[in-house]
């Protein structure tokens, strides 16, 4: 079964499992809702630092290109370093759930009655349930 929802305390009670579809991508996850969002936070963390990591030793590498690029002696150095940088495979920044702010107008006041009912005869069918009902709802 699948459930959509948003009601936190619902998934955490009912679902033993999480998919979680974002960029197009299905995640599974196993346990409840706070389990699902504390291994997916932990995994952006993770996925955060090892971006970080890598830019630093590209950016590292990057200066020493830069620094002896013209230096005929250090030609071959250079050129390994570019190639090191070209067959990196560059880990995906992490990107968040978009989020959404909505805001209502208030409401105008209704005045009274909301609901009104005179003499009513309710049912269903030819089955009558209640007769000559009185009803207001201010």
């Amino acid at each position: 079964m699948v459930i959509v929802s948003h009601a936190r305390d619902f998934l955490n009670a009912v679902c033993e499992e999480m998919i979680h579809f974002f960029n197009q991508k299905l995640t599974y996850y196993k346990g409840n809702f706070d389990s699902f969002e504390r291994v997916r936070n932990e995994k952006m963390r993770l996925q955060r630092r090892q971006r970080d990591s890598q830019q630093a030793s590209i950016e590292h590498i990057q200066k020493f290109i830069d620094k002896f690029r013209y230096n005929a002696k250090r030609a071959s150095l250079v050129q390994s370093r570019i190639k090191r940088v070209q067959k990196m495979d560059i880990v995906e920044d992490v990107v968040c759930d978009p989020t959404c702010i909505f805001i209502f107008p208030n409401p105008e006041k209704i005045s009274p009655p909301m609901l009104r009912l005179d003499e009513a005869t309710i049912g269903y069918g030819d089955r009558v349930i209640l007769e000559k009902v009185n009803l207001n709802i201010d």
